[in-house]
């Protein structure tokens, strides 16, 4: 049965004499360990040595310092072509002109558009010769100089089937042929004309020789 209570030494050395158990020998006490004592902070001399000293001392700031990472050769090329585009650019060569207008500073309002219009109307009518429709109508045939070139083509086949036309056709065709000539020279933007005429001219005489041929009209 287990006690209530632990029992003090003074019981257990009573219940020992009145069993007649002998004490047990005497144990020698031992002296507490003696605690080292720091000197004061103000002698030098005494002061911990090994690491009590090293943590005695009081901590520097240490100094961290930003080494920049090396870069990669990819990293470099890039950063040398950042370079080379930073660079000034040297002056680009002023280029030349290729007309005598210059472009307009600002956008023309609609009011400003049509005085513009106006005076360079105005300098038409005063120099006709500065009109750039004017070249080119000095450069078209007008219907009145190449219609009588097909009329005299036309006249000159019906004689030809007539033989007793008073004008002859070679006459006609001749004229023709003239007028076909002046519009191919001096109105290039109507040779279409002339080529026109050109063709009636060739295919009346070509027809007419045969019409007229000896051996054609003796036939059996």
């Amino acid at each position: 049965m287990i006690p209530d209570k632990k029992k003090s030494p003074e019981e257990i050395a009573a219940l020992r004499e009145g069993m007649g158990v002998p004490p047990p020998p005497a144990q020698p006490e031992k002296a507490p360990a003696a605690k080292p004592t720091m000197p004061p902070a103000s002698d030098p001399a005494a002061a911990p040595l090994g690491a009590e000293a090293a943590m005695a001392k009081p901590v520097e700031a240490v100094i961290q310092l930003d080494i920049a990472p090396i870069p990669s050769r990819v990293e470099a090329a890039a950063a040398h072509r950042l370079r080379k585009h930073d660079l000034p650019l040297a002056p680009a060569p002023p280029v030349p002109a290729m007309n005598k207008t210059a472009l307009p500073a600002h956008r023309h309002d609609p009011r400003d558009i049509a005085q513009i219009r106006k005076r360079e109307a105005l300098a038409q009518l005063q120099n006709p010769g500065s009109d750039p429709a004017s070249h080119l109508r000095r450069q078209t045939a007008h219907p009145l100089l190449y219609a009588p070139g097909y009329l005299l083509a036309l006249a000159a086949a019906a004689c030809a089937y007539q033989r007793t036309a008073p004008i002859t056709p070679i006459v006609l065709l001749a004229l023709s042929l003239a007028v076909s000539l002046y519009i191919a020279m001096r109105k290039p933007r109507s040779r279409h004309h002339a080529a026109l005429i050109f063709m009636l001219v060739f295919l009346t005489s070509a027809f007419g020789l045969l019409h007229y041929a000896p051996l054609f009209q003796n036939g059996p």
